[in-house]
């Protein structure tokens, strides 16, 4: 297993493949809200993302859960629900509740700004608004 997966799976109290499916999670969103270059310097800073997302896309593929969640979402956030409308689909698509999620986001992403540029971090945060509402509520 990944430093990264050990480390997250510590700290969360999660087992680690839980822990792989939640990175999958995030790192999925994360590739849909941020331009191509910036992926690819995430994906070289985290030589473990295409596992991660293989992973996660295996899962997701025979478990068609999100689409509700992620209109459940956009009803409930209205228009402004993009990025965390999608968030909330990939964590549900998951298996993660809203309160594993909750406590799992702020340490994985901090596993994963201690492995990017802050560059590529600040494009991150702003490719994800509403993020840090959603945890702190």
């Amino acid at each position: 297993m990944t430093d990264l997966v050990s480390r997250i799976a510590q700290k969360a109290h999660l087992d680690n493949s839980t822990v792989q499916q939640g990175l999958g999670a995030l790192l999925s969103t994360i590739q849909k809200q941020v331009p191509g270059d910036t992926f690819a310097k995430i994906s070289e800073a985290i030589p473990e993302t295409v596992g991660l997302l293989s992973t996660f896309q295996q899962r997701t593929s025979q478990s068609n859960e999100g689409g509700g969640v992620l209109n459940l979402a956009g009803g409930l956030l209205g228009k402004d629900a993009g990025a965390l409308g999608t968030l909330i689909s990939q964590f549900s698509s998951a298996g993660f509740s809203v309160e594993t999620a909750k406590s799992f986001i702020p340490i994985a992403l901090s596993a994963l700004k201690d492995r990017i540029s802050p560059e590529t971090m600040q494009q991150v945060d702003a490719a994800l608004p509403g993020v840090s509402s959603l945890l702190a509520g």
